[in-house]
C-alpha cells in the first residue's frame, strides 16, 4: 500500500515489528490524523487502517479532527456478530475543548473490554459514553466541565444549563447516535 511505502510507513511497520517482540496480547495503535471538522474518515485514514490491519494491528484509536467519526467494528462472524476481530475509532471528538460550534462541542470515551483465556486474546465487547462539554460561569467562575449525556438526563440540574445550553446537548447526542449507529451505547 502506499503506506508501506511511504517513510512514515516504514517507521510505523518498524514500531509494530518492534513492539511484536515482546509478545503483547495486544498492541492498541493510537493516531493523529484525519481531517479537521469533518465527521467521515478520509481516503488515507482508510488506507492506513487497512495497513495496519495487515501488520495484525486489532485495535485503532484516532483523534485530530475535533468531531466524532465513525466507528468500524469487525466481527469474525458476520452474520452473528459473535466475535469482535478487529475495530477502528477514526475520531473521538473533543473531550475537553472551548470550540463550541455543533459537532465540536463534545466526543466519546470509548470502552473496550479485553479478555484473555489460556490460549488467546480478544475483544469481547466495546462500548461508548457521550460526553458534552459545558463552557461557562459556575460560582463566579469560568469552567470547563465534561458532562457524560446518562448523568445529565438523570440529573438535569447537574450543571446550570440555560435553554440553548439544553438545545445544545440534545443535538450532540442526537449527532453523536447518528455518527455512531453501528455502536451500542454505555447504558
Amino acid at each position: 500500500t502506499q503506506h508501506a511505502q511511504s517513510g512514515y510507513g516504514n517507521t510505523i511497520a518498524k514500531d509494530i515489528d518492534k513492539a511484536k517482540q515482546f509478545n503483547p496480547d495486544f498492541i492498541i495503535c493510537i493516531l493523529h490524523w484525519g481531517n479537521e471538522y469533518q465527521n467521515s474518515f478520509n481516503d488515507e485514514q482508510k488506507l492506513l487502517a487497512e495497513f495496519l490491519f495487515k501488520k495484525g494491528i486489532k485495535i485503532i484509536i484516532g483523534s485530530h479532527p475535533h468531531v466524532l467519526q465513525p466507528v468500524l467494528v469487525y466481527y469474525n462472524d458476520n452474520k452473528n456478530k459473535k466475535v469482535i476481530e478487529k475495530l477502528v475509532v477514526y475520531s473521538l471528538g473533543n473531550f475537553v475543548s472551548n470550540q463550541r460550534m455543533r459537532y465540536r462541542d463534545g466526543g466519546i470515551i470509548f470502552n473496550l473490554k479485553l479478555m484473555k483465556t489460556s490460549d488467546k486474546s480478544f475483544i469481547s465487547d466495546c462500548s461508548y459514553i457521550p460526553v458534552w462539554v459545558y463552557a461557562g460561569i459556575i460560582n463566579n467562575d469560568y469552567e470547563f466541565r465534561v458532562i457524560p449525556y446518562k448523568i445529565y438526563k438523570e440529573k438535569p440540574d447537574i450543571v446550570p444549563l440555560n435553554q440553548d445550553d439544553k438545545q445544545k446537548i440534545e443535538q450532540f447526542y442526537r449527532d453523536t447516535k447518528e455518527i455512531l449507529n453501528n455502536l451500542k451505547e454505555e447504558r
